[in-house]
């Protein structure tokens, strides 16, 4: 047995640095997917990392094992024997000892993975978001022949080819009035933000959005030009 601390942020978000790892020796073949296991970054190197376990292949020629950090994404090469150091088998952290196994280590991957791919689903709807933007960007205008009232603080829409009639409370009146004028959804963000202290930038833009997709479906927006 040895132990050991861990030093970087790769095992985020279970374990954090200054945890202490209790590291039992073990060969390749007894490792299965989940275990946390400590190993060289080469046969030459000094420095260690402590990587999970997330394939193991046998083959008649030998045994496969790659590792990734629970915070990464990329995996690690193929793990050599002489380069592995041991397998966790207990880590001490927040003032008490854990000890790991098969169903621990197994549970904890399947919880790495779900936050893995959460963190994908968020990177892909920021992607999104983006691209939405841009595209409103270059064809984001409102239609000419629509008919435009302001009563006070509240303000109507008129279509006289379709015969659409939209009521605009404050907020809608600020936002068409600025479609009008030429803005883009960022644009118009920034400004509500500026005049609604407190709120939550993404909370804006979601609603601004909204508004725009309802003035999409009654026709009050142009058409995007083709050709």
């Amino acid at each position: 047995m040895m132990v050991c601390v861990l030093r970087g942020r790769s095992m985020r978000p279970l374990l954090r640095p200054g945890a202490i790892l209790v590291v039992r020796p073990v060969s390749l073949a007894h490792l299965h997917r989940g275990a946390m296991v400590v190993f060289r970054r080469s046969r030459a190197a000094a420095g260690l990392l402590a990587h999970r376990v997330v394939s193991v292949k046998h083959f008649p020629t030998g045994v496969r094992v790659r590792t990734r950090g629970d915070s990464g994404l990329e995996w690690d090469g193929a793990l050599a024997q002489e380069q592995l150091v041991g397998c966790v088998a207990a880590y001490w952290q927040d003032g008490s000892l854990r000890k790991t196994g098969r169903a621990s280590d197994l549970a904890a991957l399947a919880m790495v993975e779900a936050l893995r791919g959460l963190r994908r689903v968020r990177a892909v709807n920021r992607l999104l978001r983006w691209m939405r933007s841009r595209v409103m960007q270059v064809v984001l205008r409102t239609k000419r022949d629509v008919v435009y009232r302001r009563e006070g603080e509240e303000g109507l829409l008129f279509d006289p080819q379709s015969g659409e009639v939209k009521l605009l409370n404050e907020t809608g009146v600020a936002v068409w009035e600025m479609l009008a004028a030429g803005a883009q959804p960022c644009a118009i963000t920034d400004t509500l933000m500026a005049d609604y202290e407190g709120a939550e930038r993404a909370a804006v833009a979601a609603d601004v959005e909204r508004f725009i997709c309802s003035m999409r479906a009654s026709g009050m927006l142009a058409d995007p030009p083709t050709g």
